[in-house]
């Protein structure tokens, strides 16, 4: 098996997540030797590492299972002509796994999940339907798994003052022919105006909601 991740950290945390999930944390034994004792076969690395001296030995190895973690790195330019080297030099058995919950690039917006279906042969009806992906999960479903924590939602309305919303709702109600609906929007639009102008601004509204840690 071997592991790809962007960075050191990843690899430490994927080591640390053996130990307890599958070994059992223990006192008299290091991780390194946990990990060779869970898994003998496995090789965690960083993409980087592929263009290193030694990244050649793991080039040329053949795996039966390679994983991409933060599959959307796959598509750097860095690295990005190894990992071809890296699947050329696989025989057909081999399988591969890409994990990433932003699929999408940055930088030019690719999809790397799609992008690989393709290399591997999926047509493209079948990524329409999704059939390349083992699992799907969206944000709800992580948040309710504990996955994710639930964001606390801080709506701002200090704009509306500044970009001159209110004044152009107030230049629009004064179209309105029919006199009742026109009180009715002004009514709302006076309490709108009061509230925004006691709205506390962004500072604050940010300074109530970051933790000491600065989340």
């Amino acid at each position: 098996i071997l592991y790809l991740a962007p960075s050191d950290e990843i690899l430490n945390q994927i080591e640390n997540y053996i130990v307890k999930y599958i070994y059992g944390e223990t006192l008299t034994k290091t991780n390194k030797e946990i990990l060779k004792e869970v898994f003998p076969n496995l090789k965690l690395r960083t993409y980087s590492s592929l263009l290193t001296e030694s990244g050649a030995e793991i080039i040329n190895h053949k795996y039966d299972l390679i994983i991409f973690d933060e599959l959307h790195r796959t598509g750097a330019m860095e690295w990005g002509k190894k990992i071809d080297e890296l699947l050329s030099n696989q025989d057909d058995q081999t399988k591969v796994l890409g994990i990433t919950a932003t699929p999408q690039r940055d930088v030019d917006y690719k999809n790397m999940a799609d992008e690989w279906a393709r290399y591997f042969g999926y047509t493209e009806e079948e990524i329409q339907k999704h059939k390349h992906l083992a699992y799907n999960m969206d944000l709800n479903e992580a948040i309710e798994l504990g996955y994710v924590i639930n964001p606390k939602v801080v709506n701002c309305e200090y704009t509306l003052e500044q970009d001159g919303s209110l004044e152009n709702l107030q230049n629009n109600t004064s179209l309105i022919e029919d006199e009742k609906k026109k009180n009715e929007i002004i009514k709302k639009h006076d309490i709108l105006r009061r509230k925004v102008g006691q709205a506390d601004g962004v500072e604050k509204v940010i300074g109530d909601n970051i933790k000491k840690n600065g989340r």
